[in-house]
């Protein structure tokens, strides 16, 4: 059976609250973005990317295995934004959108 998904992983939060980004937060040795992303890759295969925004372009050299990652078509616009984006990117016929925290 062909694979019909597509993963996408949310790291464009602002982190107003946290006042560290969550992406990069630890748990049991490895990031909260490396843990969804692998998370994703065994049911999505090599079909993952990572959805941020503008202001985190310093992120993408932390990101792991140099997974692709594309930016908010809109700016500022919360999660609903980001699904919208990967809604927008996706290739397949069913996408899975997961958030970093």
């Amino acid at each position: 059976m062909e694979n019909k998904f597509e993963g996408f992983v949310l790291a464009g939060g602002k982190s107003q609250r946290m006042k560290t980004d969550k992406a990069f937060l630890q748990i049991g040795g490895e990031t909260f973005l490396t843990r969804a992303v692998k998370t994703l890759s065994s049911t999505c295969k090599n079909r993952v990317k990572i959805v941020l925004n503008k202001a985190q372009m310093s992120f993408i050299k932390r990101f792991p295995n140099q997974i692709p990652y594309i930016f908010d078509v809109y700016e500022n616009r919360g999660a609903l934004g980001g699904i919208h984006t990967a809604l927008s990117d996706c290739q397949n016929e069913w996408a899975i959108v997961l958030a970093v925290d």
